[in-house]
């Protein structure tokens, strides 16, 4: 995809060779081919911002990828926190299912409506095994009579009913080794609902019993109301090779049993928490929400726009004693571009067509001993936030 620059001489008097420049092309080919062996990782998905939507009387969280992205992935379900009483995510809860999905248009809301599962009432950590048209597979963690069990619960989306199936003893109790037999929890066993904390300290979430109780004849696994508190919540999402990526997150409140979204990042903005610095070489520059950074090459970074309509790449290195001007016509020569033109602060312009026949700009600049080339393919609203955060 790249191609090494050649020396332009300037006159007949003998001259440094210009250093080798490999000349980056923006590579969209993550988002073709083969499903299971596309790299996830480049497009966009971890810290997608979160938008939110208020229709017909009703509040949503969106996450909105579009459905070039959204092809990529086999799930997209939802985790909640809750947050101690200043207002720090304290407790996981655990992940859920319940959603509205256009996988057409590769958009996603939530229908969370302040429940969660629970047995007989007392809420449960559980997190989503799999999901089908007909129904959703949960794994719930227990410590049954002393011991640690991982129980599967299955909802059936046609009757709206949630049942409880086998129980198997955790890895945690068998030293590592997956236990081959299941159980069915039965009358007088006595279990402890438990949850992860989260410590603030090194990030780990740590297990913790909640409620005891014992099991009965009628007991059921149901929906059970959240208590009245402040809540984090994140769309979770999960490609075909299970790697999971964690949107920007919310947050929402439940108050006498009614929920509310009191906070929500910007959505397709250029301000928002969910733009990063990223650190290339001696430079960086704040990746704008929902954009693609690309940093596999030591010496040269690709950022590309969600929608795949701009990108901006930014290649840089020693001189190694070439004048500016003969950098930037070797650069217009791989490039087919025009005569670089130099402007008032000593840099040097030129315009090319990219592969996608897009309108395209060159900087080529110096900084100290190194040049630092900017190659701008197309235009999108967030590229001039993008070229003035770098530093």
């Amino acid at each position: 995809m790249s191609r090494r620059l050649r020396y332009h001489d300037e006159d007949d008097e003998p001259k440094p060779s210009v250093p080798q420049i490999q000349i980056p092309r923006p590579d969209f080919s993550a988002f073709t081919g083969d499903f299971q062996f596309a790299d996830t990782s480049v497009m966009g998905f971890e810290d997608h911002p979160i938008k939110y939507v208020e229709e017909d009387g009703y509040e949503y969280f969106e996450l909105n990828l579009g459905a070039d992205r959204a092809k990529y992935l086999k799930s997209v379900t939802f985790a909640l926190l809750l947050n101690d009483e200043d207002g720090i995510p304290t407790v996981l809860l655990g992940e859920d299912a319940d959603t509205s999905e256009d996988w057409e248009e590769g958009v996603f809301r939530d229908n969370f409506r302040g429940i969660w599962g629970g047995i007989d009432g007392n809420l449960v950590y559980w997190h989503v095994m799999s999901v089908t048209d007909d129904y959703i597979l949960y794994e719930v963690p227990l410590r049954v009579n002393g011991r640690l069990y991982n129980l599967t619960v299955a909802y059936d989306i046609e009757d709206a009913e949630y049942k409880m199936l086998s129980a198997r003893l955790d890895e945690s109790e068998t030293g590592g080794v997956q236990a081959r037999s299941e159980e069915l929890l039965s009358p007088g066993d006595v279990v402890s609902t438990v949850f992860f904390a989260i410590d603030h300290g090194d990030g780990d979430a740590v297990l913790f019993d909640n409620e005891t109780f014992s099991i009965g004849r009628n007991t059921v696994f149901e929906e059970t109301p959240l208590p009245d508190g402040t809540y984090v919540f994140m769309y979770m999402m999960t490609d075909y090779n299970d790697n999971i990526y964690y949107s920007d997150i919310a947050e929402l409140v439940i108050e006498d049993g009614e929920v509310g979204l009191i906070g929500h990042s910007s959505g397709s903005s250029a301000g928002g928490s969910a733009q990063t610095r990223r650190t290339f070489g001696p430079y960086s520059a704040v990746v704008p929400s929902g954009w693609l950074f690309d940093d596999e090459d030591e010496e040269i970074v690709i950022f590309t726009a969600p929608d795949k309509s701009a990108a901006l790449s930014i290649l840089w290195g020693d001189t190694e004693g070439a004048s500016l001007r003969s950098i930037a016509r070797d650069v217009s020569d791989v490039l087919d571009g025009n005569r670089p033109e130099e402007d008032e602060d000593g840099d040097y312009i030129f315009t090319f067509k990219d592969e996608a026949g897009r309108d395209c700009t060159a900087v080529v600049m110096r900084t100290g001993s190194d040049y630092l080339i900017l190659l701008k393919h197309g235009d999108h609203p967030q590229m001039e936030d993008l070229l003035g955060s770098l530093e």
